[in-house]
C-alpha cells in the first residue's frame, strides 16, 4: 500500500491479501484430515494461522487505510507497555510501604535460591525413555554442573574406587537450592573421602521430581547395562504424594496429565496452560494485589482453585493407604533386585515442613498457608497421613529409616524454598552425616579397609 502505487497495483495486492488469508484459514480447518496435524483439535500452529489469516483478510479489506489501522494498534500497545511499567513500580514501592514484610520474606526467598515452581522439574528437562525425563546438561550454570547424560556431578569423586553408592531421589537430592558441593551426595563423598580416602565412589542419581517407580526403573537400566553399584540408597516420601493430589491416582508422576494429553493428541488440561497465571504471580502488581487482599480481605478474594484428589471423591485416609503400598511396593523390587545382583538397599524417609516437630520459622511456615496447592488443608491432610504410614512401616524395617524428624532441634530455616522438601546445603550435611551412621548399620563392610 505504499504511496505512489497505481490503483490496480493495490487492487491487485488487496485481492492477494484476502485470498492469501482465507487459504491459510482453510488450511488450518482442513490440517487434521489432510494429516497435516499430530492432534485431533486445534494446534497452537494451527491458531497462528488463523490469526494470520484474519490479519491478511482485513488488511486486503482496508486496504490503504490499514497503515492507519497498524500505527493506531502499535500506539495502543506502546501505551499499554508504558502503563504496565508503571504500574510495576508503583506496586514494589506501595508493597514496601504497606506491607514491607511480605516484600523481604520475597526478597530473602530470592537471594537463597527460591523459585516459585521449582517442584515443576519435568518442564526444564529432556524426555527420556522408560523415566520419562532427566536434567538437560545445557541448563547447567555457575555451581550447578550436569554432565551429558543429565546426571548432577559429585566434586571429590575418586577415579579409582573399590565401591560404589548410587543415591536416587527427588530434587531434594539432586540438590536444589545447593551449589554442587553442598547436596547429600557431595557431603557424603567428602565424608567418605576423610574416613576412607579413595575407597568409595558416592554418584548422584537424584532427578527433579523422580518419585520411586521412576527411581526403580532407573536403577533396572543401570542393571540391564551392567553398571552395578555395591549399596543404593533411596531417599523419598514428597514426590510420592504430591503429584496425587491433583491426580488421585497413587503412583502418579509430576505432569502425568501433560505427557496424557500428549500422548492422546488433545490439548493440555487447565492447570498447565498458566503460563499467563505464572507470569502474573510473579509480577509485583500480584505482590500488591495479595497484600491489599490479605490485608482487607483475610485472603479469601482471587485463589485459584484446581481439581484434586477431594473433588473426585477421594479421602486422604484410604488414598494415603495406597500411595504407600505402592512406595513399599518399589522397596520390594529393590530389594530383590539386590539379592539378584548382589548390592544391598538403604530406603531413607525425607524429612519435610508437613510432618515432624520442628518449630517452623516464619518463612517454613508460609510454605503452609500458601494461597494455592501448598496452602491447601487437604493438600497438608494427605501428606500427613502418608507420612504417618511410612513412618511408622520404616519403624519395623530393618533397611528403613525415617529422617521425617531430623531437624526437630533446629530452630533456624532449613527448608530452602516454597517446596518444603528443599533444604539448605548445611542441612544437607547433616543428612549425609545420618546417612552415614545408618550405611554402617546396614553394610559395615564398606567402611572398612578390610571391605575395600
Amino acid at each position: 500500500m505504499e504511496k505512489g502505487l497505481s490503483d490496480s497495483a493495490v487492487a491487485f495486492i488487496r485481492k492477494t491479501s484476502i485470498i492469501l488469508g482465507t487459504v491459510l484459514i482453510l488450511v488450518s480447518f482442513i490440517a487434521n484430515t489432510a494429516g497435516l496435524s499430530v492432534s485431533s483439535g486445534l494446534s497452537t500452529n494451527q491458531v497462528a494461522f488463523i490469526i494470520w489469516g484474519c490479519l491478511l483478510i482485513v488488511a486486503g479489506i482496508i486496504g490503504k487505510g490499514f497503515i492507519r489501522f497498524y500505527r493506531g494498534t502499535a500506539f495502543i500497545l506502546l501505551n499499554t507497555l508504558i502503563a504496565i511499567a508503571f504500574l510495576e513500580t508503583f506496586s514494589i514501592v506501595a508493597v514496601k510501604i504497606i506491607d514491607n514484610e511480605r516484600f523481604a520474606t520475597r526478597q530473602m526467598k530470592i537471594e537463597n535460591g527460591n523459585i516459585e515452581e521449582a517442584e515443576r522439574m519435568a518442564l526444564r528437562s529432556l524426555y527420556v525413555p522408560y523415566v520419562i525425563w532427566k536434567h538437560d546438561p545445557s541448563r547447567s550454570s555457575e555451581g550447578i554442573t550436569i554432565d551429558e547424560n543429565g546426571w548432577r556431578i559429585t566434586p571429590g569423586n575418586p577415579e579409582d574406587h573399590e565401591a560404589s553408592v548410587f543415591l536416587f531421589g527427588g530434587s531434594a537430592m539432586w540438590g536444589e537450592t545447593a551449589v554442587d558441593s553442598e547436596t547429600i551426595p557431595s557431603h557424603l563423598q567428602s565424608i567418605f573421602n576423610d574416613s576412607l580416602p579413595g575407597s568409595i565412589r558416592v554418584l548422584n542419581r537424584g532427578q527433579g521430581a523422580w518419585q520411586s517407580t521412576q527411581e526403580v526403573i532407573q536403577l533396572m537400566l543401570l542393571l540391564r547395562d551392567g553398571v552395578i553399584p555395591d549399596l543404593v540408597v533411596f531417599y523419598d516420601g514428597f514426590n510420592d504424594i504430591c503429584p496425587v493430589y491433583l491426580s488421585a491416582e497413587a503412583g502418579s508422576h509430576y505432569e502425568q496429565d501433560v505427557v496424557t494429553a500428549r500422548l492422546n493428541g488433545v490439548p493440555p488440561p487447565p492447570m498447565m496452560r498458566e503460563a499467563g497465571n505464572l507470569i502474573l504471580r510473579a509480577s509485583n502488581t500480584w505482590l500488591l494485589v495479595t497484600s491489599l487482599r490479605d490485608r482487607f480481605m483475610h485472603g479469601t478474594a482471587g485463589e485459584i482453585h484446581y481439581d484434586t484428589y477431594v473433588d473426585k471423591g477421594r479421602d486422604a485416609g484410604s488414598l494415603a493407604m495406597e500411595i504407600a503400598a505402592v512406595y513399599f511396593g518399589n522397596a520390594d523390587v529393590a530389594r530383590a533386585l539386590g539379592e539378584s545382583y548382589g548390592f544391598k538397599c538403604i530406603f531413607i524417609i525425607q524429612p519435610t515442613t508437613w510432618y515432624g516437630e520442628k518449630r517452623l520459622t516464619e518463612p517454613e511456615r508460609e510454605v503452609l498457608t500458601a494461597p494455592y496447592v501448598s496452602g491447601d488443608p487437604a493438600y497438608g491432610e494427605l501428606m500427613r497421613a502418608t507420612y504417618a504410614l511410612l513412618v511408622s512401616e520404616a519403624s519395623s524395617r530393618d533397611d528403613m529409616f525415617s529422617y521425617a524428624n531430623i531437624f526437630d532441634d533446629i530452630d533456624s530455616t532449613v527448608y530452602s524454598d516454597n517446596t518444603g522438601s528443599h533444604i539448605y546445603g548445611w542441612a544437607n550435611r547433616i543428612v549425609a552425616e545420618s546417612l552415614y551412621r545408618h550405611i554402617g548399620m546396614i553394610s559395615p563392610e564398606l567402611l572398612t579397609e578390610e571391605g575395600n
